[in-house]
């Protein structure tokens, strides 16, 4: 690689990586709450024996703290902080709630197409499966 091949590549990779962080600020924060959210359930589920419920329940906290973090106090100057606080919460709470449920629904269905273990039907051609055959019941002798 010379230096002017390194000179054209990286400046358009750094580019690319700035407009991306660009992005990133221009989103809300609930947005972001949602993606951390997202996220951070994928990973406990991945990298921790904890159960569903359990991981469940550290999402929409996660969720919950993390908007009353984040909120904008905007609001604050027209309400008291016990309401804005609460409501800050409860959405939150919605935010984590929601994306536990994409984590769990979306993710899996991707990671499931990636790896090829979802079927298109019930037996994989789109066909729902044969019964099993009955055997009839032998009386005692």
């Amino acid at each position: 690689m010379t230096n002017e091949t390194v000179n054209t590549v990286l400046p358009d990779s750094v580019d690319q990586v700035f407009t991306g962080l660009n992005h990133l600020h221009s989103m809300s924060a609930e947005v972001l709450i949602f993606i951390v959210c997202v996220a951070f359930g994928f990973g406990l589920r991945k990298w921790t024996k904890l159960s569903l419920r359990t991981t469940a329940a550290a999402v929409v906290a996660a969720g919950a703290v993390l908007n009353v973090v984040m909120a904008e106090g905007k609001s604050m100057a027209t309400m008291s902080f016990r309401i804005w606080a609460m409501r800050s919460l409860l959405i939150g709470v919605i935010i984590g709630v929601v994306a536990f449920l994409a984590d769990t629904v979306i993710v899996s269905r991707i990671k499931g197409w990636v790896t090829g273990s979802v079927s298109l039907g019930k037996n994989g051609n789109g066909t729902p499966p044969e019964p099993p055959p009955t055997t009839p019941l032998q009386p005692p002798k």
